[in-house]
């Protein structure tokens, strides 16, 4: 595993552990940010997101992070400098 999905699963496992949820769909997450992002700032930026995302939708126990809100936080990460 690389750096960068190194660094998305691990935030990904901090939000699991800050909202005692389990992301479901997590593996297809960090395949995504880890390809499609260049470094550990926008990582940070997405997954910063997804957390607000699911402060917002009150899940517990299981959750689907959907692929479309995730491919939109890629989009505006990418652009920012």
């Amino acid at each position: 595993m690389d750096e960068l999905a190194q660094r998305a699963e691990m935030q990904l496992n901090v939000i699991e552990t800050a909202y005692s949820i389990k992301i479901q769909n997590k593996e297809e997450i960090v395949n995504l940010l880890s390809k499609r992002l260049q470094d550990k700032r926008q990582i940070f930026l997405v997954c910063t997101s997804i957390s607000s995302w699911i402060a917002g939708s009150n899940n517990r126990g299981d959750a689907v992070v959907p692929i479309n809100i995730v491919m939109q936080l890629i989009e505006a990460a990418s652009h920012s400098s």
